[in-house]
């Protein structure tokens, strides 16, 4: 890390501690954890090792009004994971912190950087109906950028109601349940 971006990350910091928004100190601090280490987070989460951020993380999420409507997510994924676990019917638990998007389009532009990811890896598009997903993007825009994401808790649960493939870009429509 530069000391520019060591600056950067200090920054944001003293802005959420400066700016006391909605949480504790410690939840403060845990979602700006969540921005800056969410794949060590998730991955903890993921193979069931207790990470003790996420307690806090999930106060503070409670503590905002849910989003209620369209989400989406893109990225790249192995057919072979999509094919045997996200099954029209079936209902799939996504343990770590999950962000979307309001914007089709950010979403899209995760999902395309596929090509980068070699042969095995299929475009995916999630396209969820979201009944408790958290807006974080109105926190700050130092924090978030312009991606407007809002944060699925730990533990979130889908019911995959539909699949459809069109010019390489796989959708999979998720209702939380």
């Amino acid at each position: 890390m530069t000391d520019q971006e060591y600056l950067g990350m200090i920054e944001k910091l003293e802005y959420i501690l400066d700016r006391k928004f909605h949480g504790t100190t410690a939840e403060e601090k845990a979602i700006y954890y969540y921005f800056y280490d969410y794949l060590w987070l998730n991955e903890d989460l993921r193979l069931g090792r207790y990470n003790f951020h996420a307690d806090f993380i999930s106060k503070f999420l409670k503590s905002l009004k849910p989003y209620q409507g369209k989400l989406y997510r893109g990225g790249y994924f192995l057919l072979e994971d999509l094919e045997d676990n996200y099954k029209i019917g079936s209902e799939v638990i996504w343990h770590g912190f999950t962000s979307a998007s309001l914007s089709e389009d950010v979403a899209k532009s995760f999902a395309n950087k596929a090509d980068k990811a070699g042969n095995n890896f299929v475009k995916t598009l999630f396209l969820f109906d979201s009944k408790n997903a958290k807006p974080v993007f109105n926190l700050h825009p130092l924090i978030i950028g312009d991606a407007k994401e809002c944060i699925f808790d730990r533990d979130s649960k889908f019911l995959i109601s539909d699949r459809t493939s069109e010019n390489g870009l796989l959708e999979i429509y998720m209702k939380e349940v």
